[in-house]
């Protein structure tokens, strides 16, 4: 299989959100998204404030702000930073301005917050993960300061940080952030509303990432029955509700039984690309996300060209509308990189695949899931041109990319996996970032061994000692 996107959300904002399709015998797809929910400034505009020879015009920073709201859907991220900042340090300088007691105080202050948590998304986008951490934590200390823990711009702020550390492979902490945003977003607003919809689905996502796809169905589910009473059925963020429970049909049409799921699937993501079309237009990162996805479910079944057709509507328009290093461009590249190698392109599907792990690498340094899974599909490519030593040169990379501290000078060299139980969890493995992405390299890697022995039998090339090498586990 291959990357998807899988859709996270943050109330009153949007994040593009990257994430991996667990993977089976050919490899993970990863893809972006973008959802946007506008902050409603019109609704609560106000008159502009003199005090003495500085004027705080409020009213200008609504229409600054909506200025880059536009550049945040068309993709044209600094100059939506640009904006939002402008707006940010108009209401910044009116709330100094004001006294702590004016009746506006407060609401112009929640807006100076909103601009920075959309700052911190566009962050994200330009896949600037550090900057994006470091504005919404300045915005969760200081909102708790004035106003407590329990205020909206809190829960944005804490799905933010959790679809940061989500995209950077760090599922615990970014579960942590989900449930902390949720448990504010039912204390202030009830159970049936946005922000309560918004962290069940993000909730769900990590979910879905372990592959516990029916426990994430049961979160997408009720996080969609939520958003489309608040929001009808032809929003942005319905189409996210979409998008994700199709995924979770396509994994579940993975298993025997189940393939007549695939149609269910393809039933969702189709509603979910049609949404989009509507909204955005025909070149914006959502729709990339949306043909990604459908051209997975074209691959599972076995569509090549159809599956490519759709994986390369999805790599030109992120082409055009994202940065060039950025993880989504990358994904885009794995996923026609496996189409190629089904089709036996070999040349062609290493081609993809180095591209991809350039960005990779670029953007998250050698140890991550993803740079893992791309180490991985390269191995899995050479296996199949029987290039057995440089296959397994590839999956001892891999191994590096998933635990840490694991030497990758020699093929032979097998992780120490140190067991980590917790009451109430599954067992977890010390300095391992993915558990089955480990499995699957320790899995294709021994197959290649067998291989190369069994080519050693016929050619009489065979490297002694080696066989007594066994994976260390200790408790």
């Amino acid at each position: 299989m291959k990357h998807i996107t899988i859709l996270l959300l943050i109330l009153l904002s949007s994040f593009a959100q990257s994430a991996k399709r667990i993977e089976q015998c050919t490899g993970c797809r990863d893809e972006t998204c973008l959802v946007s929910t506008k902050y409603d400034h019109t609704a609560e505009r106000m008159p502009s404030m003199r005090y003495g020879n500085t004027i705080a015009d409020t009213t200008l920073a609504n229409l600054y702000f909506s200025k880059a709201e536009s550049f945040t859907e068309a993709a044209r991220y600094d100059s939506a930073i640009y904006y939002y900042n402008i707006a940010s340090e108009i209401y910044l300088t009116a709330v100094q301005e004001v006294s702590k007691k004016a009746p506006n105080n407060t609401l112009i202050w929640k807006k100076h917050f909103f601009c920075q948590v959309r700052i911190a998304q566009n962050y994200y986008l330009k896949v600037q993960y550090n900057k994006a951490i470091l504005t919404l934590q300045k915005v969760i200390n200081t909102s708790i300061t004035l106003f407590g823990s329990d205020d909206n711009n809190v829960v944005n702020a804490y799905n933010g940080l959790g679809i940061i550390y989500w995209r950077m492979g760090k599922y615990n902490e970014a579960l942590s952030y989900f449930k902390k945003a949720l448990k504010i977003a039912i204390a202030l607003n009830g159970n049936e509303h946005i922000a309560v919809a918004t962290a069940y689905n993000n909730i769900g996502g990590i979910y879905h990432e372990k592959g516990d796809y029916y426990y994430a169905l049961g979160y997408y589910q009720q996080s969609l029955k939520i958003a489309i009473k608040v929001y009808g059925k032809e929003h942005l963020v319905i189409a996210v509700g979409y998008n994700n429970i199709g995924l979770i049909y396509s994994k579940i049409g993975g298993s025997g039984e189940n393939r007549d799921k695939y149609d269910l699937a393809m039933e969702y993501l189709k509603k979910a690309l049609k949404i989009r079309l509507m909204k955005l237009g025909k070149e914006h990162p959502l729709v990339a996300s949306s043909y990604n996805n459908i051209a997975s479910i074209y691959y599972d079944q076995g569509e090549y060209s159809k599956a490519m057709e759709y994986d390369s509507l999805a790599l030109s328009i992120r082409v055009k509308t994202l940065v060039a290093m950025h993880p989504e461009v990358a994904t885009s590249y794995t996923n026609i990189g496996d189409v190629f190698r089904v089709l036996e392109e070999y040349n062609s599907a290493l081609e993809c695949q180095y591209k991809a792990l350039k960005i990779y690498r670029d953007v998250f340094g050698g140890y991550h899931p993803d740079v893992g899974m791309v180490y991985r599909k390269i191995a899995v490519i050479y296996t199949a041109q029987s290039k057995y030593d440089t296959a397994l040169f590839y999956f001892q990379q891999a191994l590096g990319a998933l635990v840490k501290e694991v030497k990758t000078n020699s093929i032979y060299i097998n992780p120490e996996l140190i067991e980590v139980r917790i009451p109430g969890q599954a067992p977890k493995y010390k300095g391992v970032n993915s558990n089955m992405g480990l499995l699957y390299v320790l899995e294709y890697r021994a197959e290649a061994f067998y291989n190369k022995w069994k080519l050693s039998l016929l050619t009489g090339d065979h490297p002694k000692g080696w066989e007594k090498e066994k994976v260390k586990s200790k408790k």
